[in-house]
């Protein structure tokens, strides 16, 4: 399984500038080294919202313990 990434906001912004000159998915997916699918996300994404910037609140959330919090370790 193939490592997961963030596009940069640049990345998306080319997307939307090749889009609009009428490049294909795929052609977009390989210059920028996506896959096609990533691609027609950040194009719906602009469609709908206007916007390439991130979701704030969004990705994986910090669980820590309370004691980990506090800066302890776990007994052993």
């Amino acid at each position: 399984m193939s490592s997961r990434r963030e596009t940069t906001e640049s990345e998306r912004l080319l997307v939307v500038k090749w889009s609009k000159e009428g490049k294909s998915l795929r052609e977009i997916a390989s210059l920028i080294g996506v896959t096609h699918g990533c691609v027609q996300k950040i194009q719906q994404k602009y469609k709908k919202t206007g916007s390439m910037a991130n979701i704030p609140g969004r990705g994986l959330k910090e669980i820590l313990s309370t004691l980990q919090r506090r800066g302890r370790s776990f007994p052993q």
